[in-house]
């Protein structure tokens, strides 16, 4: 599944992929949406770097393991809907 740096919003994810692999959605800036299925249970390392339109991401309690800097550069701007969606982001990680 290669997608960096594509045009896309919501990806599909298959559900026989178990891990998403290093820098697998990087630059993908027009990346608003994503959900990971079940079957995933590691985000590789920078993994979602600078996907600048994120602002929802459903992430299981099957993922055990999230790469350094997964999320880098997800994040610019500071108002308020960006800051609710680091933070939904960072409890699922560390409340799961």
């Amino acid at each position: 599944m290669d997608v960096k740096k594509k045009n896309i919003n919501a990806p599909i994810i298959p559900t026989t992929i178990s891990k998403l692999g290093d820098y697998r959605f990087e630059d993908c800036t027009t990346l608003r949406l994503i959900i990971i299925p079940t079957s995933v249970s590691e985000l590789g390392e920078y993994c979602f770097i600078n996907c600048t339109s994120l602002t929802s991401i459903d992430i299981p309690t099957t993922v055990s393991e999230i790469g350094n800097g997964c999320f880098d550069g997800c994040f610019r701007k500071k108002n308020e809907k960006e800051q609710n969606v680091k933070e939904n982001i960072l409890s699922k990680i560390l409340y799961k």
